[in-house]
């Protein structure tokens, strides 16, 4: 619907009478009545209506659809100025602040160039100082998300005066022994019977020359008396730095060091004297 003007004079001005001053003034003040409203097709297209008409918004507010439904009917709601909450915020800078938990994984960037890792900036040299931001998965109330120095970080379930210890079962008759490469870095190996045969062979090698496993084995001769041969076999095959042991004499401590590759195992081997 347009608007609709009508124009009352305020003077008729009858026929046969006298104009006066007065019926002059009233007659250059009629009453004006609009009515009728002004609908979105009355409005050209380039109205370029100025924002300084619309009823002013305090700063930091913005404008949504609200709750109370439009004079339109239908779903349609009325434009309401709103503030955010939770600590979020809008400058008239332009400067957005999310509210507080609200941003989730599914808001982040995932694409491998541009994902929140991987289009950060890259860092050449790390020093033990800097953090990086893991989730606690030991934390039940509060924050989740921690910074951990990189010391910290390299230092994890490692203890500067213990080394969790992996011991074989003890060794009575000849046979032999696996060393398990993706097993604790410290194990044992107890020989309680002289005159047996060990043989030492390995298990869970690297799978290419990418890597390697350090393992050092402690070998315990507890017999009371004269020797038990060690020998060494399997796949990949073994590489000693100096001659390879044959036995180990009755009530001796040995220790067997192994860096194993995907194509040898380097031992070296001393033994008390």
């Amino acid at each position: 619907m347009s608007l609709s003007v009508t124009v009352t004079p305020n003077e008729t001005f009858p026929d046969d009478s006298n104009v006066t001053r007065a019926m002059l003034r009233n007659a250059a003040s009629p009453t004006v009545a609009v009515s009728g409203s002004v609908s979105d097709s009355d409005l050209a297209s380039g109205a370029a209506v100025a924002l300084e008409k619309l009823v002013g918004v305090t700063e930091g507010q913005i404008l949504v659809g609200g709750l109370v439904t439009h004079a339109s009917g239908g779903s349609n709601k009325k434009i309401a100025a709103v503030t955010p909450s939770s600590n979020a915020s809008v400058t008239a800078g332009g400067e957005i602040t999310p509210s507080d938990l609200t941003i989730t994984k599914a808001k982040l960037e995932k694409s491998d160039a541009n994902n929140i890792i991987n289009g950060q900036d890259e860092l050449t040299s790390v020093a033990s100082g800097d953090s990086v931001l893991l989730y606690d998965a030991s934390a039940t109330s509060g924050d989740r998300l921690k910074k951990a120095t990189v010391s910290n970080l390299l230092n994890a379930g490692v203890s500067s005066t213990s080394q969790d210890v992996t011991t074989h079962t003890t060794v009575s008759a000849t046979g032999s022994v696996t060393i398990d490469l993706s097993a604790n870095p410290v194990q044992v190996v107890e020989i309680n019977t002289s005159g047996i045969t060990v043989t030492f062979n390995v298990s869970n090698a690297p799978a290419d020359a990418t890597t390697a496993a350090n393992v050092q084995i402690r070998i315990k001769a507890t017999f009371a008396s004269s020797t038990a041969t060690l020998a060494f076999s399997g796949s990949p095959g073994w590489t000693f730095l100096k001659t390879a042991p044959t036995t180990i004499a009755a009530q001796k401590d040995a220790i067997l060091a192994v860096t194993a590759f995907n194509d040898t195992v380097i031992a070296g081997y001393s033994v008390e004297a």
